[in-house]
């Protein structure tokens, strides 16, 4: 079974771009950036992109004076459902940056740093397929997945992986209204900061090994049902 997850590792190792991969062998200290994203709704593979928010944490600090966050325009209309959750109206999106400047200014301030997402490969997905629409590229950068770390680092919350919500109260983290993805990334950034104090406890020491064990927790955890 080790021998098997080493090579799907390995695998996955060389699908990243050789930009991101000095990424996997840097401390959990480096600079991560932690994304939250807002769509038109839930389908990775037709629904668009409308808002992104992302902040920066290094060094066990959340660096709150360079946070990122743009609204993104869309020829779709958010579901109703949507609309409740992120509050962003056509009225809210009147103002919008179109979609290609919008993910340039991301990518330029996320650069190569680890991205860090609650629910990842939802971000990552939306991401991806935005990028590809509209720049005709693919990216790949480190992603790690802060709902699966959550259950790594304190199995006892689940076997279900917790809402953000859960996560943030079984951490003890205050949950302000949070209506837009800036805030959502800034709440899962603390949380983040709790989770790598505790891996660092547990011997895990760099984004590879952190990403291993992540892998190898949620495959695991899909076996056992």
């Amino acid at each position: 079974m080790s021998a098997l997850f080493d090579r799907v590792e390995d695998v996955a190792d060389r699908l990243l771009h050789p930009s991101f991969t000095e990424s996997l062998d840097g401390t959990l200290a480096q600079r991560m950036v932690v994304v939250d994203v807002e769509t038109t709704g839930l389908d990775v593979r037709r629904d668009d992109l409308l808002a992104i928010g992302a902040v920066s944490i290094a060094d066990g600090q959340l660096d709150l004076s360079s946070g990122h966050s743009a609204l993104i325009e869309s020829d779709s209309t958010p579901s109703a459902a949507n609309v409740l959750v992120h509050r962003l109206t056509p009225r809210r999106l009147r103002h919008a940056h179109s979609p290609t400047q919008a993910l340039e200014d991301f990518l330029h301030y996320a650069g190569h740093a680890p991205m860090l997402a609650y629910h990842a490969p939802f971000d990552a997905a939306v991401l991806r397929r935005a990028v590809l629409k509209t720049e005709a590229r693919v990216i790949r950068p480190v992603w790690l997945d802060v709902a699966e770390w959550v259950l790594l680092a304190r199995p006892e919350i689940g076997p279900a992986i917790p809402s953000l919500d859960d996560a943030l109260a079984a951490f003890n983290i205050p949950t302000a209204d949070r209506h837009d993805a800036l805030a959502d990334a800034t709440a899962t950034a603390w949380l983040a900061l709790k989770l790598i104090a505790i891996s660092e406890d547990q011997g895990i020491d760099t984004v590879r090994e952190l990403r291993r064990r992540l892998r190898r927790h949620r495959t695991l955890r899909r076996w056992r049902g």
